[in-house]
């Protein structure tokens, strides 16, 4: 239970930081990742270390969705 509030107060956050307009896109990625963050320090309580880093894997792909990892962009240049 303490779980799925976790969940639902994390995906709330982040929907509204995405909806704000008024934030630049650094800033709202600053407050995403932080969210992210702080959710996961969170579930290392609640589930303990060694769950908490195999739960993104298994069921907990929602905590990626708050914060993801950006693409890296590489330039290929002709010569």
């Amino acid at each position: 239970l303490r779980l799925a509030e976790m969940k639902s107060t994390a995906e709330q956050a982040a929907s509204n930081l995405r909806k704000d307009t008024t934030l630049s896109a650094e800033q709202r990625s600053a407050a995403l990742q932080a969210i992210r963050t702080e959710t996961e320090k969170e579930l290392a309580t609640l589930l303990g270390e060694r769950r908490a880093k195999a739960y993104p894997n298994s069921g907990g792909y929602w905590i990626q969705n708050l914060s993801p990892t950006q693409p890296t962009i590489t330039r290929v240049v002709a010569p």
